[in-house]
């Protein structure tokens, strides 16, 4: 699939899934140069997943995800297949000005060469287990908000990643960061009345925290929680 886009009319074109218990709406098995734009994934408390990209087909690159919603999935919004079984990777993907809400997962993307990932003015609210899951690959999230998930933010990056101007109320973590080769940069977000042990938690890698507000009505609240051998 090269080229192709799917445009629908915003809040107005619902997509919801009346099929089989923990089914998936959308499987793609490969695409480049694409965009999906307008539209509101519904899965109604049945479905699994929204997007799965199961590309065994080729490397997938360039794709574009716009002014969409998923909603009332029961384990991932986007999933992103681990490229284990055949060696194809997503990379530089832009999910903008999209709303995540009440998933286990939000997005999660699994493989070594899963790279560029980036969230713009997204919203993550009511996602049960992360709001966003990078187990290797890297990312930049910016100006997005995130309310009462799990954990914001769980990431293993292999390379250079880094949250800017986002806020957080209400999550049982912020970030939860853990890596001996790359580097974390955390500015300028605001976070506010966590409700797990700390607000971010790092381990292994430099990490560069700047410009940032933490509040919390209890005084014995742990904004940031460094484990053993933390740079």
């Amino acid at each position: 699939y090269l080229g192709n886009a799917l445009y629908g009319h915003g809040r107005d074109t619902v997509l919801r899934w009346e099929g089989e218990e923990n089914g998936t709406m959308l499987r793609d098995m490969g695409m480049l140069h694409c965009r999906i734009s307008g539209l509101v994934f519904d899965g109604a408390g049945r479905a699994a997943t929204g997007i799965n990209h199961d590309n065994d087909n080729k490397f997938e690159t360039h794709l574009y995800n716009e002014f969409l919603e998923f909603r009332n999935f029961r384990q991932y919004a986007m999933y992103f297949e681990n490229n284990s079984k055949d060696g194809l990777s997503t990379a530089e993907i832009l999910m903008r000005y999209c709303i995540f809400r009440n998933t286990g997962t939000a997005a999660s993307f699994t493989s070594f060469n899963d790279y560029n990932y980036t969230f713009d003015g997204c919203s993550f609210l009511d996602n049960k287990r992360y709001a966003i899951e990078c187990f290797h690959g890297n990312f930049y999230v910016r100006n997005c908000r995130f309310e009462r998930n799990g954990i914001d933010i769980w990431c293993n990056p292999e390379h250079a990643s880094s949250v800017r101007r986002s806020v957080s109320i209400g999550s049982d973590k912020f970030i939860e960061f853990s890596n001996s080769v790359s580097p974390l940069t955390i500015e300028n977000c605001y976070v506010a009345d966590w409700t797990g042990e700390c607000a971010i938690q790092t381990a292994g890698a430099p990490v560069t925290i700047f410009d940032n507000l933490f509040t919390h009505p209890r005084t014995d609240a742990i904004p940031l929680k460094m484990e053993r051998g933390q740079k």
